[in-house]
């Protein structure tokens, strides 16, 4: 018959000389051969030993529970966002701290915390602007807070407007052999630089001489057939992109035949 083992939790505050029996404490409860902790303060910080015995002899197994205090850091690093208008705008504010650091937005140099319907706080300390308006442009502050100390981040949001196409390529029917342009005209944000690539089935250009880019227009010189196809036009900022297709159609030469008619006097 198996002798009945006695399990004894103990704190060690000196592994030579004492072996105090771990005092009362409500955060703390012995279940068996575990221990339960629930709300750690500082204070649980110690060695724990466990002592599990019978008539024969006992065995000795150490825990060590560090409780981590820390004053909060900011760990996020961007500095500066730009969104394009009417967009969401999403702000970071990671941090790490001990106790977990309470995160607190607010907007410009002075004023309130930011609350309310037009922004959405996240549990990993990020703020969304849900439709980011050119009035959402300008600071915010992240303060990041436990009972330690505090920690803040300033942030600048830019709103810029979005990439428009304002005249978009026509279809095209050409003789073969003849040629063709296509043109797409765009604006976007000052503030930002723009470029325009040109697509065929959706696919990029070949490396041809006979295709030549000025500007916002697209030349195609003595079309084949192998020409013919959908074209797009892709204007992109490091923000967005937008596009607009027109179709390229050939057909063979069209000859034009006259006649001439005699008429005898």
């Amino acid at each position: 018959m198996l002798e009945k083992k006695l399990v004894t939790m103990v704190i060690v505050s000196n592994a030579f000389y004492s072996c105090p029996m771990a005092p009362n404490d409500p955060s703390r409860v012995v279940d068996g051969d575990t221990v339960i902790f629930t709300k750690v303060q500082e204070r649980a910080s110690a060695v724990f030993q466990c002592n599990a015995s019978n008539i024969y002899g006992y065995v000795l197994a150490n825990a060590f529970v560090n409780v981590l205090a820390e004053r909060p850091r900011i760990l996020s690093s961007q500095m500066v966002y730009q969104v394009i208008a009417n967009r969401p705008a999403l702000l970071h504010c990671k941090s790490f701290g001990s106790p977990v650091p309470n995160i607190e937005w607010f907007k410009g140099v002075q004023s309130s915390v930011l609350h309310g319907s037009d922004y959405v706080f996240h549990h990993n300390g990020t703020l969304e602007v849900p439709v980011a308006q050119k009035d959402s442009s300008g600071t915010y502050t992240c303060v990041a807070r436990n009972k330690l100390g505090t920690d803040q981040k300033i942030i600048t949001l830019e709103i810029k407007d979005p990439t428009m196409i304002i005249s978009q390529p026509e279809y095209r029917v050409v003789q073969r052999y003849g040629n063709a342009f296509f043109e797409c005209r765009f604006k976007h944000d000052p503030t930002l630089v723009a470029e325009v690539m040109w697509l065929r089935n959706n696919s990029e250009l070949p490396v041809d001489e006979r295709y030549t880019f000025e500007k916002e227009r697209l030349m195609i010189r003595n079309i084949t057939e192998k020409d013919k196809g959908m074209y797009t036009c892709v204007a992109k900022t490091t923000l967005d992109r937008v596009s607009a297709s027109a179709e390229l159609s050939v057909v063979g030469k069209i000859f034009i035949f006259s006649e001439l008619i005699c008429l005898s006097p």
